[in-house]
């Protein structure tokens, strides 16, 4: 894609869409893209609507968030049900910052319930910053049913931390508990997930999809 020339902090912030540097895989750059104005601004809100409205690229919506680019909520509501893991909870937050989405919580939700592992694991990287009691449920399934071992003992540690049980989010000494969450043995996950749920203060139930949830997640 070609770009029309403008400022020095347009520039900048359009360099940093393609740039190889690390300091713009993990975000544009906003310092540029804050201080763009008039044709220059328009110029970029355009790029990133239009970025968005196309590309999988999880660093537009916090740049879209942070100008408060308000004309790109269409978009990426349009997105947001057919996006996937780090983008869609890219444009999740960034709906929230906008004010056009009331939290990330049930986003977060749906892909632990999804069961795909990369999916699972994008939304654990997010669980740590919610407490609501949905969160706490789908933790619980995730920790006996989720198909991947290793989103399975990563909800059981996460359960933990999110319910105050541990103030450390790697619930790291009570990792011989949530690594029996990786055995094959259905069974010995349920004994360990209600271990779990004794140290939690949560109901062994909230495993079973449509149980009613918690009114107290975090302790």
């Amino acid at each position: 894609m070609t770009f029309p020339a403008g400022s020095s902090a347009f520039e900048r912030f359009v360099l940093s869409i393609d740039s190889p540097e690390v300091d713009f895989r993990e975000s544009l750059d906003l310092d540029a893209l804050a201080r763009t104005e008039g044709p220059d601004r328009e110029a970029a809100e355009s790029i990133l609507i239009a970025r968005v409205s196309e590309e999988d690229d999880w660093r537009v919506p916090p740049a879209i968030a942070s100008i408060q680019l308000k004309r790109a909520v269409p978009p990426m509501q349009r997105r947001l049900p057919g996006a996937k893991g780090r983008m869609l909870l890219a444009l999740a937050r960034a709906l929230v910052e906008l004010g056009a989405l009331d939290r990330i919580d049930d986003t977060v939700v749906e892909m632990l319930d999804g069961g795909d592992r990369d999916e699972g694991i994008s939304a654990l990287a997010a669980s740590s910053e919610l407490s609501s009691p949905e969160l706490v449920a789908a933790l619980s399934r995730a920790c006996v049913h989720h198909p991947s071992p290793e989103v399975r003992v990563n909800s059981g540690a996460e359960l933990l931390y999110v319910t105050g049980a541990t103030r450390d989010p790697l619930a790291w000494k009570l990792r011989p508990l949530y690594l029996l969450l990786a055995d094959e043995d259905e069974g010995k996950r349920r004994e360990a997930f209600r271990e779990i749920c004794k140290r939690t203060r949560t109901s062994p139930a909230l495993e079973t999809r449509g149980a009613r949830v918690p009114s107290t997640p975090r302790g």
